[in-house]
């Protein structure tokens, strides 16, 4: 008996030697002891980041990592530890000076040279989304799920808006996380807030942001400040408005390969409204204020592929003369790249749908994915 107990505990203490486990890491500002979320975590071609609290879930497999974090010194580990601390490139952005810096053309530079800078060839991308509903400061609304996101070109493609699943195509895999908070009877927002595919698809693509900032910035004047550079990579501040918006944003860009591989827009003072109905049938009005857009690339073999799109926008509601305030965020992570063709994914989805509309069977498959203490709370919640 004792011979077996003792095998079944070698057993035990062997597997864990060959099957590495995960550990929790939590990434901070080396000053501030900050917890910094959105920072990328690289290792054997699969792509993380970091949640609102800082930490990610990684395995400990003894191969480098690489950590990135716009504004914050690039990191390579040979090994893990529970705390990382990344070193701020600069502190204030009032204390650095204005430079002269044509900002409108290296956009233009961006858009002319996009096919031939980042990876523009059949795309499949294994991928976690990751929307947030809030109303009146509270969380109403959770999903996570596994999609897959085809791409022909990784771009755009204008000429065949009218048939964008010639160019992008989305397959929904199983779900991870999937709550909505339903308040009292009298409450006005008893709903599922979330974007539908068609609605975000165009922000999928870089070259779809810079077009729409040109157009809307084409009268504008430039502000610009170089926030740091070092080995050829620059950050870049900037600031403009036009008769209605007010645009703050920061990119990396490598002098080298002359691209902007990390971008970052706040626009604010907008006024953008929509018009709805709640479940009773009942009109109410929303309002966009602010808009919160983020996209991140990194290298392989000479191009440049996506990491991350995030967009976070906050306004109100306007429902029988009261206002709520309200924002959403989403979060795209494209954690592994993979060649494809022409062909597309035999199990797409209705762009025209919520993601949870597209399948028929709401059940939870996983639920590994390390959240917030936000997060949790709200799913802990009844």
């Amino acid at each position: 008996m004792k011979s077996i107990l003792f095998l079944i505990a070698y057993l035990g203490l062997s597997l864990q030697f060959y099957f590495p486990q995960n550990i929790k890491v939590r990434i901070i500002d080396s000053e501030e002891n900050k917890p910094l979320q959105n920072v990328r975590i690289m290792s054997d071609n699969v792509v993380l980041y970091s949640n609102d609290d800082g930490e990610v879930e990684l395995k400990n497999d003894k191969k480098p990592l690489n950590i990135f974090a716009q504004g914050y010194e690039e990191l390579t580990l040979e090994s893990l530890t529970p705390i990382i601390k990344l070193k701020p490139l600069y502190k204030d952005i009032e204390e650095v000076k204005i430079s002269k810096i044509d900002i409108r053309q290296m956009f233009q530079n961006a858009l002319k040279d996009y096919l031939s800078i980042y990876y523009s060839k059949p795309s499949l991308y294994q991928s976690t989304i990751k929307q947030k509903g809030y109303i009146d400061g509270k969380m109403i609304n959770l999903l996570i799920a596994n999609i897959d996101i085809w791409a022909l070109a990784n771009a755009y493609n204008f000429k065949a808006q009218d048939n964008v699943d010639s160019f992008v195509q989305i397959g929904f895999n199983n779900i991870k996380y999937f709550k909505t908070k339903v308040s009292s009877n009298d409450y006005p927002f008893n709903t599922d807030i979330q974007i539908t595919p068609k609605n975000f698809i165009q922000k999928l693509f870089f070259n779809s942001e810079i077009i729409g900032f040109l157009n809307d910035t084409k009268n504008s004047v430039f502000v610009s400040k170089i926030l740091s550079e070092n080995r050829n990579i620059q950050i870049i501040y900037f600031e403009t408005k036009n008769e209605i918006n007010t645009y703050k944003g920061k990119f990396t860009y490598s002098k080298t390969d002359k691209v902007i591989s990390s971008f970052d827009l706040y626009i604010t003072n907008m006024s953008q409204s929509f018009k709805n109905k709640n479940k009773r049938g009942e009109a109410y009005e929303g309002v966009a204020t602010s808009n919160n857009i983020k996209y991140d690339f990194y290298k392989k073999d000479g191009k440049y592929l996506p990491a991350l799109v995030y967009t976070e926008i906050k306004g109100y509601a306007l429902y029988k003369e009261k206002k709520y305030p309200v924002s959403f965020i989403q979060e795209i992570n494209f954690q592994k790249f993979l060649e494809s063709d022409k062909k597309g994914l035999k199990n797409k989805i209705d762009l025209n749908k919520n993601l949870t509309e597209n399948i028929a069977n709401k059940e939870i498959k996983e639920n590994n994915t390390l959240l917030s203490k936000e997060e949790q709370k709200f799913i802990d919640e009844p």
